[in-house]
């Protein structure tokens, strides 16, 4: 009995002899792992999913790491590949609105989709999807064919501009994750792009989209980079070549178990002359922050907007055997003068402690911050830094408007029915009348022409205010009415040319870019 019960301990004691004569990439830490892996498995007293196990033991440890560290399933890993890559999960690529019970208009068209391909435009009427008759009570049945992941094949019943109803089917496909959301001309001489991510296909857009303009006349470029959170950094790397002269340092790296790299620009130029203002915000992030931090560095741009994210630390995947990925922090990138990006959590109210010291022009390098919060250019121009970020050439941050009417104008999506509802009614006169997005921006007279169907369309719901006759709509919610308006009836670049036009940071970088800004700040052109 004794040696029954020694034998017993020793079995408790030490590991299976197969673990023992293991070799582990993770040494005794994971020997030890292991372990507890195999002892949970073969002698708890209930069946255990080791698999969940082992996912949430490595979420923990991973989440004492840095922030930018993650564990990653297999499904998660392959959405941020094909991210990366610059494709979107499987879909029909429409979207719809119903604008009465038993009306349901195509709302949104997304380009290359299997929509597209098929004749679906923005403005048809669906009546049917998989043989189920569309309208207000089938919606979520409907919703959820389309969005049924294991459906790839939809039969859609639409009705086109002319009233004539096909029959077509779609097949779902992976479609591209466009970087480049909006790209069109301010006036005769300054273009506009909105930059979203950086992905693989982000510079053959960004190309794409600076020739379209450059042959309208374009001399000079507004780059909206806010809510730009970053991708993939080489190819902001890559970009950033684009609008630099030869040989200038884009950006280096260094880290404890990784070779420090130095990147320099080449002969690209695609956009290396032209005025150039970045308009950025606090989620302008990580891989936006590398292409910023070079061009401020060589001059090149002016940035407006908000101090940045601050992120300045490089991330590496590495997959675990099943597909799932540990994503950690490897290195740190640099700018070309030296400086490391990257923000403590702390630090985060920086700009807010700050900004008193701004002064009302918002060039930063004019503000009263201590002498430690300043450094400067290659060329030598004065440039305030802060505790991680990047701090804009010029701070511009404006008040908000007051969007209390707004807001209760638009409860239960009212405002968004009654644009679309105009929009579709009013179709072919609209485009009879206005050729483009720009036309229909331009028109200073349409505001007063939807005056009255606005009374009507709220007073027929019993809208409160609407029984007032002195009350006055409000300028945003015309502006808002037509940016829906203009998204219906063309494009999602005339979504940003419309919302741009009530956008004061965007009417800010307008002035500034047909000031003498740059040649008081020193930045080339």
């Amino acid at each position: 009995m004794k040696n029954l019960l020694i034998l017993s301990f020793l079995t408790f004691l030490c590991p299976p002899m197969t673990l023992e004569s293991q070799k582990y990439y993770g040494g005794e830490d994971g020997r030890k792992l292991d372990w507890a892996i195999s002892y949970i498995k073969d002698y708890y007293v209930d069946d255990v999913d080791s698999t969940l196990l082992v996912d949430e033991a490595i979420r923990t440890f991973v989440s004492m790491l840095d922030p930018n560290c993650s564990y990653e399933s297999k499904e998660e890993a392959e959405i941020r590949k094909n991210k990366d890559k610059g494709i979107a999960p499987k879909s029909t690529g429409f979207k719809f609105y119903f604008v009465d019970a038993n009306t349901a208009t195509i709302s949104r068209v997304i380009p290359q989709s299997p929509a597209e391909k098929a004749g679906l435009r923005r403005g048809y009427v669906i009546n049917k999807v998989n043989g189920i008759i569309f309208n207000n009570d089938t919606y979520d049945e409907v919703k959820a064919i389309l969005e049924d992941k294991k459906k790839d094949e939809i039969e859609i019943t639409y009705v086109d501009y002319d009233r004539n109803v096909h029959t077509t089917i779609l097949t779902k496909t992976s479609l591209p994750w466009f970087s480049v959301l909006s790209h069109y001309m301010v006036d005769n001489k300054t273009g506009y792009i909105k930059l979203r991510r950086f992905n693989s296909i982000t510079v053959d857009e960004m190309l794409t989209s600076i020739e379209s303009l450059k042959k309208s006349g374009m001399k000079n470029l507004i780059l909206d980079m806010r809510n730009n959170n970053g991708g993939v950094k080489n190819v902001s790397i890559e970009l950033a070549d684009y609008f630099l002269p030869k040989d200038k340092l884009i950006s280096y790296t260094d880290g404890a178990n990784i070779d420090g790299e130095k990147f320099m620009s080449t002969d690209k130029s695609a956009f290396a002359k032209g005025k150039l203002i970045c308009l950025v915000d606090d989620y302008t992030a990580s891989a936006s922050e590398i292409f910023l931090g070079a061009l401020q560095d060589w001059d090149r741009c002016l940035i407006m907007g908000d101090l940045t994210y601050g992120k300045g630390t490089i991330q590496q995947s590495y997959r675990l055997g099943d597909g799932s990925t540990l994503r950690i922090t490897i290195g740190k990138y640099y700018t070309p003068s030296g400086r490391h990006l990257h923000k403590q959590e702390e630090d985060n109210k920086w700009i807010e402690a700050n900004k008193t010291h701004i002064p009302a022009s918002g060039l930063t390098s004019e503000a009263k911050f201590s002498s430690d919060f300043f450094t400067k250019t290659m060329s030598g121009r004065r440039i305030a830094t802060a505790n991680g970020g990047i701090v804009p050439d010029m701070y511009y941050i404006p008040e908000s408007d007051d969007r209390s009417t707004l807001k209760a104008l638009d409860l239960k999506g009212n405002l968004y029915r009654f644009a679309l509802t105009y929009a579709f009614r009013n179709r072919k006169q609209l485009l009879s009348k206005y050729t483009s997005a720009s036309d229909f921006r331009k028109d200073q007279s349409f505001d007063a022409s939807i005056t009255d169907d606005i009374w009507q369309f709220y007073t027929q719901r019993g809208f409160e205010q609407f029984d007032d006759k002195d009350f006055v709509i409000p300028d945003n919610v015309y502006a808002q009415v037509r940016v829906w308006m203009a998204d219906f009836l063309w494009d999602d670049s005339a979504y940003y040319e419309l919302d741009n036009a009530s956008d004061p940071l965007m009417q800010k970088a307008i002035e500034v870019i047909n000031s003498r800004q740059f040649d008081k700040l020193k930045i080339k052109y």
